[in-house]
């Protein structure tokens, strides 16, 4: 086995991940964080709108903005009316919902890369000392890691996926 992996392929291949596992996290982080910046800029107009209204849109728009998602709902729901002041406020609580749906959509890929990215990292540190105590071993725990790589791109292409079809009410 020492043709096929020498002390130093362990290295390449750890490195090699780490930095692929750094893209994907960063390519996610600046898609995500693009996508809520661009939600939050949606609802500071709609805030913008009340605040530069008279006196009763003002106080329309800082009641529901204290409001609880939940109460916005419930107040959207129970509102019948067809204005462009309940218009607004959908589209305020859709793009609330959106940062949320966003928020908690990075979650998951967010917690597998990183344990990717810390045990990548360990077994960076312990790559020639698995060499030189048994290359069975090594490739072992290569092949594991190669699976859950795999496991890995397949879990985040789904979530990043489901997260770039999100709209919102601006889209």
């Amino acid at each position: 086995m020492d043709i096929y992996f020498s002390d130093s392929t362990g290295l390449y291949f750890y490195s090699a991940l780490l930095q692929a596992n750094a893209a994907i996290i960063a390519l996610i982080g600046l898609y995500t964080t693009f996508r809520i910046q661009s939600a939050n800029s949606n609802v500071e107009s709609f805030r913008n709108y009340f605040l530069a209204g008279n006196d009763v849109l003002r106080d329309l728009g800082f009641r529901f903005d204290e409001m609880t998602l939940k109460r916005k709902q419930n107040n959207l729901s129970l509102d019948t009316s067809t204005g462009i002041e309940h218009r607004i406020f959908q589209r305020w609580y859709d793009n609330l919902i959106l940062i949320n749906k966003f928020k908690i959509g990075i979650i998951l890929p967010t917690t597998l890369i990183a344990i990717a990215l810390i045990s990548d990292s360990i077994f960076l540190f312990l790559t020639t000392s698995l060499h030189t105590l048994d290359t069975n071993i090594e490739i072992k725990w290569a092949v594991l890691n190669l699976i859950y790589q795999i496991i890995l791109v397949i879990v985040i292409s789904y979530r990043v996926i489901k997260l770039v079809t999100l709209k919102s009410s601006t889209d």
